[in-house]
């Protein structure tokens, strides 16, 4: 932290040091003074001053102030010393590279921050070439550059002091500086030194602090010089050094007589110790070797103490003593190598550094650096003049005043650019002569440095890239070929440019890219392949051609191909193409789209089913299962069983129907009657429900309704592929339905002939039965009759059935199930036309209780007056199977015009009233208006999705168009119930309370009194100033009561069913209550709604005085009218 904090200070008084500086006098008298000196750019466009790093010792200090001088006057930069000191020779591997911690074991923080120490002289790095080594490999962009030795090495060695030189050659002529001077067995060295005893044990360290306890020096001692009573073995087999006293480690030659030794010291943690006590041993050295405590021992005890101790230079610790060293045998460099250390140490490598971005930010910095050189002597003297000095600047301004030749040589000539520099102007702006140039600056980006020669000697000059090239860095010395996929269309390109879509590139150092073909298009820019372009969105790729995707069906995006879509994953494949849901095709015609009107085609690959289905649309399920519109499921032999049981129980209503039906018109519906008629409005209202839902389809928003889809005898849920697997014998089994039920009829009507007489079918009976079942199989007959001439177009072009899609129209199948459907049409169309002339004859046949019996069916449920409208109600479904006819491929039309058809029938139905009571009129209105709402809403989703809220407002009106249905029903069973139970009807359901026939005779009496006392001018007069639906109701009621007791009528109204006379009649044996009808008027379905007001006035006079007043028909009469 303190470390970190250190350099932040140091670093803040760089910035501050230059501005305080200002004004300071030079060393030299040319010197470029503060002012004009130029600061670095950092790589933010900053300005920083040249870092030059101190080394923590007095050789580096020295030349580092040199070096700040030089650069600052002679090559005019702002330098300055930066802080930390650099701790060791590593320092400048990583303080230059921008390490952060530069001096910590770990950690350094390499590559986070650019360099701000950009110069190193005096650089040991000797010592740690792995390092640097290293470094190069993990950081090669920001890796320090090595620009060579100093002049000088570093030499390491026992040194010896001069005073003790000089006695010992005087003594007795033994020169200590030589090895062989201390062998015991010739000399007696040790007389000229102190003993170990004399120095303090606080001095030094205990070797088991030290490298004397370093497991691998000590092993590699131990192996070369085979010194094992030196040494001592632990446990896990490692040595360390013995120290008998713990602090000293005695030689050989006088390990048995301690007193004996010469003291020799080394600091740090054992600087040089395996070669000092290899040479101990191998030369016979009398030493016990001890390691200081501190620096400040280190240097303290060769002052105070006769001591050999280890030292190097440069260096000027010592040189105030004049130590020289000992001489040991030459240096092998292969026994160093192996870890045999007992020849002289090699001389240390002292290089000068910079940071490899110098060369970028000021060359010329670089390249006077790299010329500098010095001798060992020549530093040696130095630093003594520093010691004697005490002024560092001093004595570098000296040095450069005596010496301006040495350094002038030093600076390289301005326009001798380097590699990565080119020719420039005052102004910094680049020139292509030397003539124009008075300067060297970095080549830019887009240009390199190219190298020419001229009359002066060889430079460089910055040249702009040409096109196909480009150069994106500065300090280039050649441009960069635009690689595959990309281009470069201009001179000096700093970047090239990628092919846009649609275009590639398949070669370097072009200028253009090729387009793609026609409907193609690349994924993605830079495409370096003709193979890359690919269809464009929408297209397709089938046999090498991109062709059109239908984007109805088809999900093509960039780079469809038939085999991505054969292997699409779903409709959430959005990489890739896939078929829409909705959509099927054929996994053999991939692109032959047809369009599903089931929910079971869920997209993706072609083929893809859900729910066990398959063939064409997803219609089909496998032989043996069945489904409707959801999953297939097993037919199982429950299936044939209940078809059985089904069609015996159809036979048998069919039958019982004879004997519980009625072929007696009678006007009044009773409660029971209503509340029969009531369900009957339902199951219309929901087999209209279900003519839409099976016409059109899922997807309308009916599948609410799919119940409703056995009323026209759409059988698929009821497991009818189990008895037909194909499309057209299901569809002929459901047609020929109805000519086995009529044959039905008329087996079981001559069978009759062979029963008792009161079991014998009568042929009015009976033909009035096979009515009744056609009209309420008329609209499933129209409706199943339609469903071949119904075809839907596909995208591909191809028609299907609406309800068979998977029956393609025109083949086989279906020009056969249009023989059956025309067949089944025919039969309806003759029963259409029966029904219209019966319904036209009805009124005449009145007196004939026989015909009337047999065209009761459709009349029985309205009112005298409306007896047409079952008619009408008949024709209701086939109009709501025509829009499939006439818009088979327009789900909006089709919903348009069956509305239509709701609407009309809802419009002629609430302005007749047709059924017998109030009840029945309101619930035909309501339920007809609740399924028109149903459809208008269905209209707004008819071609597309539905909002959420349309959505739940259809929820709403389908859920409300059942509960309607229901209540109708309940309540008309509820009122029949009570009238069962107490004797009357709920006045409720029929809307008003009616009056009782009692009041309505005395009414009449009155009225005649009224009438036989007015002459016929105030009659007319009074009966002309009614309202017109007033008069209309009085006209009625008088047609009414004329009929009922058979008066002939005075005036032209609308033809309806008489019920004058009401008679026991016996058909064929059979005692059958029958009403005798009289009608003068022929049939008008359309007739006159209202009469004049003479008419009236004459009618009631005609009907009211001789009937009322003369005749007075008795009580029995009068009910017999109401009946």
């Amino acid at each position: 932290m303190f470390q970190r904090v250190g350099m932040a200070i140091g670093w803040l008084l760089l910035g501050v040091l230059p501005f305080i500086a200002a004004g300071s006098p030079l060393c030299l008298a040319d010197g470029i003074p503060e002012e004009e000196r130029a600061f670095l750019k950092d790589s933010q466009g900053n300005d920083m001053p040249v870092g030059i790093l101190e080394l923590n010792w007095p050789s580096a200090g020295l030349l580092a102030e040199l070096a700040k001088l030089l650069i600052k006057e002679v090559l005019g930069f702002h330098a300055e010393i930066g802080e930390p000191l650099g701790a060791s020779g590593a320092a400048p591997i990583y303080a230059l590279a921008g390490c952060r911690n530069f001096n910590a074991a770990n950690d350094k923080q390499c590559g986070e921050t650019e360099p701000v120490m950009h110069v190193s002289l005096d650089s040991w790095i000797g010592s740690y070439s792995s390092a640097y080594e290293q470094m190069k490999a993990d950081y090669p962009d920001i890796a320090p550059l090595d620009l060579g030795d100093m002049g000088y090495s570093g030499e390491e060695s026992v040194y010896v002091h001069t005073n003790l030189l000089q006695e010992a050659y005087e003594n007795e002529g033994l020169a200590l500086e030589f090895y062989k001077s201390y062998n015991v067995s010739h000399h007696h060295a040790k007389q000229y030194f102190s003993s170990t005893s004399d120095i303090p044990f606080g001095a030094l360290s205990r070797c088991n602090a030290t490298d004397f306890s370093n497991a691998q020096r000590m092993s590699d001692f131990v192996k070369y010089s085979f010194d094992y009573d030196g040494v001592d073995q632990q446990g896990n087999g490692d040595y360390v050094a013995r120290c008998p006293d713990g602090h000293w480690w005695p030689a050989p030659a006088c390990r048995q007589n301690p007193s004996e030794c010469i003291p020799l010291i080394t600091a740090g943690t054992g600087w040089k110790l395996q070669a000092i006590m290899q040479w101990a041993v191998a030369y016979g050295l009398p030493a016990a070797v001890g390691i200081t405590a501190s620096w400040g021992d280190y240097v303290a005890l060769p002052r105070a103490h006769r001591v050999l101790h280890y030292w190097w230079v440069p260096d000027s610790t010592f040189i105030d003593l004049g130590p020289q060293p000992i001489g040991m045998p030459r240096h092998s460099a292969l026994e160093w190598s192996m870890g045999d250390k007992k020849t002289s140490a090699v001389g240390s490598y002292v290089a000068k550094m910079v940071s490899q971005d110098l060369s970028s930010k000021a060359r010329t910095i670089q390249e006077f650096v790299s010329q500098i050189t010095f001798e060992l002597k020549e530093i040696m003297d130095l630093l003594l003049e520093v010691q004697t000095e005490g002024s560092r600047y001093n004595v570098s301004c000296a040095w450069a005043r005596q010496n301006v030749a040495r350094w002038t040589a030093w600076v390289p000539v301005s326009t001798n650019c380097y590699e990565g520099f080119g020719l420039a102007d005052d102004q910094g702006v680049h020139v292509q002569t030397r003539a124009a140039a008075s300067a060297c600056a970095v080549c830019p980006e887009g240009t390199f440095s190219e190298e020419f020669a001229d009359n002066t000697g060889k430079t460089y000059r910055c040249s702009a890239c040409p096109s196909g090239t480009y150069q994106d860095k500065v300090f280039s010395s050649s441009c960069k070929p635009c690689s595959r996929g990309t281009y470069s269309d201009t001179v000096g390109s700093k970047e090239c440019k990628p092919c846009d879509v649609a275009f590639y590139q398949g070669l370097e150092q072009q200028m253009s890219c090729m387009a793609c073909p026609a409907d193609r298009t690349t994924r993605l820019l830079a495409a370096t392949r003709e193979e890359d372009c690919v269809c464009k969105a929408k297209f397709i790729e089938r046999e090498g051609q991109c062709v059109s995707c239908d984007e109805e069906t088809l999900w093509c995006p960039v780079g469809s191909t038939i085999s991505k879509l054969q292997g699409a994953n779903g409709t959430d494949d959005v990489p890739n193409p896939h078929i829409l849901e909705g959509y099927f095709s054929y996994p053999e015609e991939p692109l032959a789209t047809y369009k599903c009107r089931d929910a079971m085609c869920p997209g993706g690959a072609p083929g893809s089913c859900l729910g066990g289905k398959e063939g064409l649309t997803c219609r089909r399920c496998p032989e043996g299962q069945f489904a409707s519109s959801g999953p297939c499921h097993d037919c199982g032999d429950y299936v044939g069983a209940l078809w059985v049981v089904g069609l015996v129980a159809m036979a048998g209503g069919v039958t019982g129907a004879y004997y519980v039906s009625s072929s007696r018109y009678i006007p009044k519906a009773s409660p029971i009657f209503r509340a029969l008629v009531s369900g009957d409005i339902a199951v219309m209202v929901l087999q209209n429900v279900a003519v839409v839902q099976v016409v059109w389809g899922s997807g309308t928003g009916l599948e609410f309704f799919t119940f409703t889809s056995f009323l026209v005898l759409d059988l698929d849920g009821a497991g009818i592929s189990c008895l037909w697997p194909s499309a057209a014998g299901q569809y002929a089994g459901v047609v020929t339905l109805w000519p086995i039920i009529l044959f039905l009829i008329l087996i079981v009507y001559l069978c009759s002939k062979l029963c008792r007489r009161r079991f014998v079918w009568t042929p009015a009976r009976t033909i009035g039965l096979a009515g009744k079942f056609l009209q309420v199989g008329f609209t499933s007959m129209t409706n199943l009759g339609l469903m071949p001439f119904v075809c839907f177009r596909h995208p591909n072009g191809a028609y299907s059935m609406l309800k068979y899609s998977d029956i393609i129209c025109g083949s086989g199948e279906h020009v056969l199930m249009q023989v059956f459907g025309g067949c089944l049409l025919a039969l309806g169309l003759i029963f259409l036309s029966v029904c219209t002339l019966w319904t036209m004859m009805a009124p005449k046949w009145s007196s004939n209780a026989e015909k009337l019996g047999q065209v009761n069916f459709l009349i029985r449920r309205f009112q005298p007056n409306t007896w047409w409208f079952g008619l009408f109600l008949l024709t209701r479904g086939p109009f709501l199977s025509l829009p499939t006819i006439l818009a088979p491929d327009s789900s909006s039309l089709q919903l348009s015009m069956m509305l239509m058809v709701l609407m009309v029938s809802l419009g002629v139905q609430a302005t007749v009233q047709p059924w017998q009571t109030p009840w029945l009129n309101l619930a035909d209105t309501i339920s007809v208006s609740a399924l028109a709402c149903v459809l208008a809403v269905s209209l707004g989703c008819a071609d597309g999705e539905c909002e959420p809220a349309m959505e739940t407002l259809w929820v709403v009106l389908a859920v409300s168009l059942l509960l309607i249905l229901g209540f109708f029903v309940l309540m008309a069973w509820l009122g029949a119930l009570y009238s069962q139970v107490a004797g009357k009807d709920l006045a409720f359901l029929n809307l008003y309370k009616t009056s009782h026939p009692e009041t309505i005779v005395e009414g009449l009496r009155d009225l005649t009194r009224k009438v036989s006392q007015e002459d016929q001018e105030q009659l007319t007069h009074a009966v002309a100033n009614l309202c017109f639906y007033d008069l209309q109701s009085a006209h009625l009621a008088i047609q009414a009561l004329q009929d009922c007791w058979g008066i002939e009528p005075r005036f032209s109204g609308r033809s309806r069913i008489s019920t004058t006379v009401s008679q026991e009649m016996e058909l064929e044996g059979e005692a059958e209550d029958t009403d005798a009808k009289v009608l003068k008027q022929g049939p008008d379905l359309g007739g006159a709604m209202s009469s004049s007001a003479e008419e009236v006035h004459e009618s009631m006079t005609s009907f009211m005085v001789p009937t009322l007043s003369d005749q007075r028909p008795n009580e029995a009469g009068l009910v017999q009218c109401e009946l």
